[in-house]
């Protein structure tokens, strides 16, 4: 896309720019104000490395209008994993995840935030993303969307390019210890859901391999 095309499309009027006074150091805050600020039925994200395909929205809008389930909230789908050359070197196929308890209280189903189309009213109902977590914010919200009934959909299709650099591949390792504090704080948020589903022992044990392979034996 040349400049000028870039220029055009940023003075859009339907485009809406907000600038944050500070920087919050961690993606939930300026994904909230987005947020509030939206005025559509559907809300979709989109990191500043990734690259959604021209269809991907398309197709996310035609799940929801063809589901026969009304508590339908959420669509997430498969990406390309894009090495630093700008090469694909794997895909995230999402098709054998199920999505809900108890196995979302396990790990994230969603690879990337890139990936998500959501109902505004939904948001609505479970709340914003809490600004407390740099990493597992977006896990969090997940775990909400379930516990208030509504549906979350993983379509097979590859419908963005996720891209590997040398600052997010280092920012992950150096933050590691952060990752797993975050994981526990989820752990300890949700402590009634891993009690419901007797995954409390479980959650222990995953947290305990995390802290060693973070590098924090004690």
């Amino acid at each position: 896309i040349g400049k000028n095309a870039v220029d055009s499309a940023l003075n859009d009027k339907r485009i809406k720019f907000f600038k944050t006074e500070t920087n919050s150091g961690g993606p939930a805050t300026p994904k909230n104000i987005g947020v509030e600020n939206a005025r559509g039925e559907f809300i979709a994200f989109l990191d500043h490395d990734d690259e959604w395909f021209p269809e991907k929205l398309e197709k996310q809008l035609n799940v929801f209008k063809n589901s026969k389930d009304d508590n339908l909230g959420l669509v997430s789908c498969g990406a390309n994993l894009i090495n630093k050359k700008n090469k694909r070197f794997s895909i995230y196929n999402p098709k054998k995840l199920k999505v809900g308890f108890p196995e979302i209280l396990l790990r994230n189903p969603i690879y990337s935030n890139s990936s998500v189309l959501i109902r505004k009213s939904v948001i609505d109902v479970v709340g914003e993303r809490d600004d407390k977590m740099k990493y597992s914010e977006d896990w969090d919200m997940w775990i909400r969307i379930c516990k208030n009934n509504f549906k979350i959909e993983i379509m097979n299709d590859i419908l963005f390019n996720y891209h590997f650099h040398d600052s997010n591949v280092t920012k992950a390792q150096k933050d590691s210890l952060l990752k797993v504090r975050d994981a526990e704080y989820v752990f300890n948020k949700h402590q009634d859901l891993y009690e419901k589903y007797n995954y409390v022992h479980v959650g222990w044990f995953r947290l305990g391999i995390m802290y060693f392979i973070g590098g924090d034996k004690t």
